[in-house]
């Protein structure tokens, strides 16, 4: 379930929204210079509350697509380990956050990356997955293989032939997508690993 967006948050909080119409009210009754005095505390109080960090994040994260389920649990350890650092600087004295506000910032840099690679990746693994379960196309390839080698006739032997050319390139290319896949995935195991450490 996604979450509103900081900006929203801040226009329905409670506080922001009893200013908005006492603002009005103000102006109205009380004195004409209250109104654009109100309305400026207004978008102050909604701006601060749309650039709090922790609704910001929150928002992130739960605005993300879902991701193949081969890579979800490393990027949720990824993700945990971002939110994990960024709760320890939140707590942290004034002096040391501003210090390591670097770190915050390339540990987020870093985890959205992880994420745009696993969003490409999830397509490849998709894609993986509808052709696996097409069936068994080494089976397939073998009993090719042999159709070919008892086929007498000429014309129909080139047919078995460019069929058995045309599923060999497709297991080759499955090949390649699956050695690609796991070469991600074993980054992301390293990269969830090493940020848990």
């Amino acid at each position: 379930m996604a979450t509103r967006s900081p900006l929203l948050t801040g226009l329905l909080h409670p506080l922001s929204l009893l200013m908005l119409p006492f603002s009005v009210f103000a102006g109205l009754i009380s004195a004409w210079w209250l109104l654009p005095v109100g309305v400026l505390i207004w978008a102050v109080m909604v701006f601060a509350v749309a650039r709090n960090p922790s609704l910001r994040i929150a928002h992130q994260m739960q605005s993300r697509e879902p991701l193949a389920q081969r890579f979800q649990k490393w990027f949720d350890r990824i993700e945990r380990s971002q939110v994990s650092i960024f709760n320890s600087l939140a707590s942290a004295p004034p002096p040391v956050r501003r210090a390591l506000q670097p770190v915050q910032d390339e540990t987020r840099r870093l985890s959205d990356e992880a994420y745009a690679l696993c969003r490409r990746m999830t397509t490849l693994e998709n894609y993986r997955l509808v052709r696996q379960s097409q069936g068994d196309l080494e089976t397939e390839l073998r009993d090719l293989n042999d159709i070919t080698e008892r086929t007498e006739d000429a014309q129909t032997r080139e047919e078995y032939e460019a069929s058995r050319l045309a599923l060999q390139r497709r297991i080759e290319k499955l090949k390649l997508v699956s050695t690609q896949l796991d070469r991600v995935e074993a980054q992301l195991v390293g990269l969830s690993k090493r940020w848990r450490a």
